[in-house]
């Protein structure tokens, strides 16, 4: 069984979510968790409650590795 492990948190949910696809689309399981209250108190977000994107832990590294490429090319 693989634990899952946060590997980056967000302001919103629409940015998790954004990256949440860009893992799938790559075949890495994703879930995106907070404190929102399912984005009815996206207040809760700004006061460290957070919204955090998941992966197994088998899959952290590799997971990392695709955002920061991702960062990249969004920023070229």
């Amino acid at each position: 069984m693989n634990p899952w492990v946060i590997i980056k948190q967000y302001g919103s949910r629409e940015e998790a979510h954004m990256d949440r696809a860009i893992l799938e689309s790559c075949d890495i399981l994703a879930r995106v968790n907070g404190d929102d209250k399912g984005g009815l108190d996206p207040l809760m977000n700004y006061m460290g409650a957070g919204i955090r994107l998941e992966v197994a832990s088998s899959r952290v590294k590799e997971a990392i590795k695709i955002l920061n490429d991702a960062i990249i090319v969004k920023n070229e």
